[in-house]
């Protein structure tokens, strides 16, 4: 895997997440090796996701989870059942095994919805090993989580993944599918995004393109309500990576 000094809060040169780019130069776009399939590939984009949040101190692996299920069969139909929130839980592991980042084999096809997966789950596991306890209430911890996937330098995936809906036409059939990441929406996601980047200074114009038209109309927006506010007292570590 290859690193790429130009990234800057989840934007990557050429990056995946620019919403009129195909999912074949999504995956141009992030330093990962592409003949890679499966599990490797999965694990690859794993080493990408750690490294650009600055947290390899720890044992990550991704699972590949099987779907199941009405709602799995019914995929991409327009059903009630199809829509499904993302990233929620984790299971108990035993002390000592790497910790597992759960995903489907489906979004290997997916790069940017794949990021924001996975940097959910490497946020999850290094929110649980914060110096300061989890904030209460405990129904609040997996916004929290967001917040922390933001912080750790993917807003701009989460931005993008954390309400998908799109339009689908296949086997004769069309729907719309929509899909949730995480626990809030792009308003939240978007303002935490905006907060984060007026902290290290990135400039928005490298952001923006990278962002669906939702979520930059609410970037938008944020900025220009945190550029009313004091931030004087705020501060968050950065590192040459992603700044």
């Amino acid at each position: 895997m290859a690193t790429d000094a130009g990234a800057v809060d989840g934007v990557i040169p050429g990056d995946s997440c620019a919403p009129r780019q195909d999912r074949a130069a999504a995956r141009r776009g992030v330093p990962v090796d592409t003949s890679l399939r499966g599990q490797a590939l999965a694990q690859d984009f794993l080493a990408f996701v750690v490294e650009h949040a600055g947290v390899g101190d720890r044992a990550l692996v991704v699972r590949i989870d099987a779907e199941r299920g009405v709602a799995a069969a019914l995929r991409g139909m327009a059903h009630p059942m199809t829509p499904a929130i993302e990233g929620g839980t984790h299971d108990v592991v035993e002390r000592g095994k790497p910790l597992p980042i759960p995903i489907s084999a489906a979004m290997l096809a997916d790069p940017p919805r794949l990021i924001a997966v996975l940097g959910r789950g490497v946020a999850h596991y290094h929110a649980q090993d914060a110096r300061t306890p989890m904030p209460e209430p405990a129904s609040m911890r997996e916004a929290m989580i967001d917040v922390v996937t933001v912080f750790l330098g993917f807003g701009v995936f989460l931005a993008n993944a954390c309400h998908d809906a799109r339009a689908f036409e296949g086997g004769g059939m069309m729907g719309f599918r929509v899909q949730r990441l995480g626990e809030l929406g792009p308003i939240e996601v978007a303002y935490a995004l905006a907060l984060r980047a007026r902290l290290i200074g990135a400039d928005p114009k490298a952001i923006r393109p990278h962002l669906r038209d939702n979520p930059r109309a609410f970037f938008e927006a944020a900025w220009r309500d945190l550029a009313r506010r004091d931030l004087d007292g705020l501060d968050v570590p950065s590192s040459a990576y992603r700044s």
